[in-house]
């Protein structure tokens, strides 16, 4: 994100993507969707810089890891052994999905997170009130 006078202020439509996630063209994709999302919602600041970034990686790591799955296998494999396993890319892509599921209740990008953001926005209990 952007260069700020306070490391606090809100994300705003200038915000870029930083070189790790630029690198990427589907994390920035995800990048500029999100940021757009989280300018309408009014609930972001530059402190989520790394929790975005890590969303963003992590969502474009689970497509690449579901599409080269499913164009392989579907999900298991077998070993030389004849045992039936998870593929190494579900393992994968399952640990993608979690960071993502993570961190998108952390940016109060699900259901869930954004009712507890608006309860706390409403005066209800917040984590920083006494």
């Amino acid at each position: 994100m952007s260069a700020k006078t306070n490391e606090t202020d809100g994300i705003d439509k200038e915000d870029r993507a930083p070189s790790l996630v630029k690198r990427d063209r589907i994390a920035a994709a995800i990048w500029k969707r999100t940021v757009k999302e989280l300018l309408m919602m009014k609930k972001a600041d530059h402190l989520d810089e790394a929790i975005l970034s890590n969303y963003c990686i992590s969502y474009a790591r689970a497509l690449r890891l579901e599409k080269k799955l499913t164009a392989i296998t579907d999900g298991i494999q077998i070993t030389s052994k004849g045992v039936a396993i998870e593929h190494p890319y579900a393992t994968q892509a399952r640990a993608a999905w979690k960071d993502i599921r993570a961190c998108a209740d952390r940016l109060g990008l699900t259901p869930a997170a954004r009712a507890k953001l608006d309860k706390d926005d409403d005066g209800g209990d917040s984590f920083f009130e006494n």
